[in-house]
């Protein structure tokens, strides 16, 4: 019984060490980012390399290109460990400006429309929503 009890708890740790996520965001941006994994290794019990992969997909859901992968040493505490990073950037590229902080420049041969400040509605419109009777 004691055996079985042993092998329980030995299958439960193995478990909540499989389904643990080490892969983090190192830097994150709107079409790419780095993303950080303990090793570059992809096998039973952990699937690092899969874990990168996951996050990647989150910020580049119609594909991904990987720059650059290096492994880095990160300093802490007085030690110092290593981690593996992957620079990604998305397949579709998203323009500078349309990026949060971007160039507000637009691009040759496109116009950049009318520029109309919030506090002023369209034309047409009512300076403050009506409610709708029912």
């Amino acid at each position: 019984m004691r055996r079985v009890q042993a092998w329980v708890l030995l299958g439960g740790l193995l478990a909540g060490l499989g389904c643990h996520s080490t892969a983090r965001y190192v830097r994150k941006e709107p079409d790419g980012g780095v993303v950080a994994i303990p090793t570059n290794t992809n096998h039973w019990p952990n699937y690092h390399r899969d874990e990168a992969d996951r996050l990647m997909r989150l910020v580049c859901p119609n594909g991904y290109t990987i720059l650059e992968e290096k492994e880095v040493a990160i300093a802490e505490a007085g030690k110092t460990r290593r981690e593996y990073h992957l620079t990604f950037r998305s397949k579709v590229q998203v323009p500078d400006y349309l990026q949060p902080g971007g160039a507000s420049v637009q691009p040759r041969g496109t116009s950049p429309g009318p520029i109309v400040p919030s506090s002023v509605p369209p034309p047409g419109l009512p300076p403050r929503p009506l409610p709708i009777s029912p």
